[in-house]
């Protein structure tokens, strides 16, 4: 405990627990269905918000970086375009809302700040999405972006002024530790990131689906729960922006509106390939490599406090909820350890991975002698 103590200064821990707060609301948005897999309402900058006045820049920074990576985590897009495309948001949104309470001071209320850090992330999500993924296509759903984005900023901001207003979040100094270390599997974790490396260079969409497949049974025998909706939303968001991309012959039009083969193909291959990912993903996060550091302590015990949340379900207003749940972890903390894999589970994974990565390689490899 001593040992811990001297490592972390209360401000550390402060932040870990901030951090933590805004990961059970990131988890929250997250599990709810939308047509865009980085489309969110903004409600995890509801801690960021509540720390503008706590924290000095350096920890306030830090607090969005562990916000943005715990999210990647506990959704599983770390290592797929989708992580770039929110952390990029992410990280905008809390410089802009650093920037606006630093130089308005009090003449920007937490409902303005809110507002701008929500426009400021959705103007940068959309940039790196057309970059990264989707294309220009993505421009189509910009005003719904912007509109959706405008409604949680005020949402947001509104349900952070109500919280200041009752004090939450701002008396809690976590003076334990939260869980220990994580068991780690260095091999696994560097054979799925090859495996990463190469769906990028796979583009046949019946081996796209057979890794898919091998990395969804892979994900099953690490111990992780399956949620396929989000990966489906994925494939079908792609398939909808075909409409506006013409390329190809035309199967079906209507106006302006146009679904070619071309069109469908790509939307297939991205998609299918950034469910893949995703997929991969959230595998990767059950053997996580055995790292040191401040951040990398930071991360752990966020994570540790964010495994213990209890959303509240006794009565109250919302605000009375809001803060039983905030402190849940606080109060009656059980030291919850991670069972580790058991033989077969693993053998079984690694099989499964294996396969994947036999797959994407012999494929590259027969296009390469095909084109030769």
């Amino acid at each position: 405990m001593e040992a811990w103590k001297s490592m972390m200064s209360a401000t550390d821990r402060r932040v870990s627990y901030y951090a933590s707060a805004a990961l059970v609301l990131s988890l929250l948005e997250y599990m709810i269905p939308k047509p865009i897999p980085f489309l969110k309402m903004g409600l995890a900058n509801l801690p960021l918000l509540l720390a503008l006045d706590l924290f000095p820049f350096s920890s306030y920074f830090m607090l969005a970086l562990l916000k943005t990576v715990g999210s990647g985590l506990i959704s599983g897009t770390l290592f797929s375009q989708i992580f770039l495309i929110t952390a990029g948001g992410g990280i905008a949104s809390a410089l802009v809302m650093w920037a606006g309470k630093k130089v308005l001071k009090e003449h920007i209320s937490l409902l303005g700040n809110s507002v701008n850090g929500a426009l400021a992330s959705n103007a940068v999500q959309l940039l790196l999405a057309d970059k990264l993924v989707y294309g220009e296509t993505i421009r189509v759903v910009a005003p719904l972006l912007f509109t959706i984005g405008l409604a949680g900023g005020i949402m947001t901001g509104i349900l952070a002024q109500m919280c200041k207003k009752h004090g939450i979040l701002e008396s809690v100094i976590p003076d334990e530790p939260a869980l220990g270390k994580k068991e780690t599997h260095t091999a696994l974790f560097i054979l799925l990131s090859v495996i990463i490396v190469l769906l990028f260079f796979v583009r046949s969409i019946p081996v796209l689906l057979l890794c898919w497949m091998f990395l969804l049974l892979s994900e099953h025998f690490s111990g992780r729960h399956i949620r396929i909706a989000p990966s489906i939303a994925i494939i079908i968001s792609f398939l909808f922006l075909s409409l506006f991309q013409s390329e190809g012959t035309v199967l079906w039009s209507w106006r302006s509106i146009a679904l070619t083969d071309g069109g469908v193909r790509n939307a297939c291959v991205k998609g299918i390939r950034l469910a893949a990912l995703v997929t991969a993903s959230q595998t990767m996060v059950v053997f996580p490599p055995s790292l040191s550091g401040r951040f990398f302590l930071m991360l752990q015990e966020t994570l540790g406090y964010f495994s213990a949340y209890r959303l509240s379900r006794e009565g109250g207003t919302l605000i009375e909820k809001i803060q039983k749940t905030l402190e849940s972890p606080l109060k009656g903390r059980t030291q919850r350890q991670k069972r580790a894999m058991k033989t077969t589970a693993t053998g079984s994974f690694v099989i499964c991975a294996l396969l994947c990565l036999v797959f994407s390689v012999t494929t590259q490899l027969f296009s390469c002698i095909t084109k030769s």
